[in-house]
């Protein structure tokens, strides 16, 4: 599994880095940084205050990073060992969720999962798709947090860690 730190040694300009890379990441969230902070009820400070707690709270050089790269435009999440993007956590489904890579982004599917799929903090319907935005928070279970980055996103992410010594 990459880090963030493996990233950063290849940043250079961003032509030549979204060539390199030219698939969205997931970035894991810090524990307790997952779909209950960004409560749809919550006051709008509140939000804006999140959102700067958890772009820091991601810029740790440890976070995992998964490459949403697809041969066949599908990636399952979930416990069970054939998913191609496997978090063993008790909060997930053996199937939980999946990713659709598309034409110009990417797709998000609830696979029916117990303890819900959710995107800036709400909760998914079971087979009901979303299409990412890049700096989307994705949480599955209300337990496992990820930030989703497209490569140009991913880019700027790396180079603000990168400028500001992290």
């Amino acid at each position: 599994m990459k880090r963030v730190r493996d990233y950063l040694h290849d940043i250079g300009d961003e032509a030549t880095f979204v060539s390199a890379h030219p698939y969205s990441v997931l970035v894991e969230l810090e524990e307790g940084a997952g779909a209950d902070e960004l409560a749809e009820d919550a006051e709008i400070t509140h939000r804006l205050a999140t959102r700067e707690v958890q772009r820091q709270a991601v810029s740790s050089r440890e976070a995992a990073v998964f490459p949403l790269r697809a041969p066949l435009g599908i990636l399952e999440v979930g416990r069970a060992s054939d998913c191609q993007l496997v978090v063993d956590h008790p909060a997930l489904s053996k199937r939980h969720a999946k990713f659709t890579v598309v034409p110009g982004g990417v797709t998000l599917e609830d696979l029916g999962s117990t303890n819900g799929t959710y995107v800036q903090g709400r909760r998914l319907s079971p087979g009901e798709v979303a299409r990412l935005e890049p700096e989307s928070r994705v949480s599955f279970g209300r337990a496992a947090g990820f930030q989703y980055l497209d490569p140009t996103s991913f880019f700027h992410y790396l180079a603000l860690l990168q400028r500001f010594g992290f």
